[in-house]
């Protein structure tokens, strides 16, 4: 007996050094490692501006896609202002399945662009191609408020990751301080299409959250 529990504390103990370097390699911010659905719910949950979003939440998390008479949504798309609570409610639904052995790639957009534009560094299709085919992939703060349109490359890049991951049901979880129409403008209606097949989109509002 004595022998398995110390195999059972060896094997816990290796989950618990597992468990962050998954997270890390995931890329997840730190801050978000300690919130919880509950701790979001009791910030958010009475405010009407984010009972869709709530909903979608719920309904993904239990059963790993958004259910709508067009068909299954399998990700979320998720735009509004800042500090409505977006990254905090989607981060939710990306550690979950992470805990659950998914892999999962968290990027925050501006700087998968500055990764993306760095040839001299011999990694920027191998990037891409982790975005493509990572099983969970998390965009945030998708698109740039003060640009009136995307680089050429920033939207065949965009595009080629969005369509690939469309066209095989791959999910997607993305923030955006931009709506659909004004994504359109900045890349291309292409897109935006790729990302409605794909996509469950809410937009929330409401008070804002700041740090849950």
């Amino acid at each position: 007996e004595e022998l398995e529990l110390q195999l059972d504390r060896g094997d816990a103990s290796s989950r618990d050094q597992r468990r962050p370097r998954l997270f890390d390699d995931a890329g997840v911010p730190p801050k978000f490692l300690g919130y919880t659905w509950e701790s979001y719910l009791q910030a958010a949950g009475a405010d009407p501006g984010k009972k869709r979003l709530v909903s979608a939440v719920e309904a993904y998390l239990a059963n790993g896609h958004v259910q709508t008479n067009e068909g299954i949504k399998w990700g979320l798309f998720v735009h509004g202002k800042s500090d409505q609570g977006k990254t905090g409610a989607l981060s939710q639904v990306f550690l979950h399945y992470l805990r659950q052995g998914a892999a999962g790639l968290w990027v925050q957009y501006n700087s998968l662009l500055r990764e993306l534009r760095n040839f001299g560094d011999g990694h920027v299709d191998e990037r891409i191609d982790q975005c493509k085919h990572v099983e969970y992939l998390f965009i945030d703060d998708f698109g740039d408020p003060l640009a009136k349109e995307a680089s050429t490359y920033s939207r065949d890049v965009m595009m080629q990751i969005i369509d690939y991951r469309n066209n095989y049901s791959k999910p997607m979880l993305i923030t955006s301080n931009l709506t659909l129409a004004e994504l359109a403008e900045q890349y291309h209606a292409r897109l935006v299409k790729r990302l409605l097949e794909n996509c469950f989109v809410v937009e929330v509002t409401g008070r804002a959250l700041g740090i849950l």
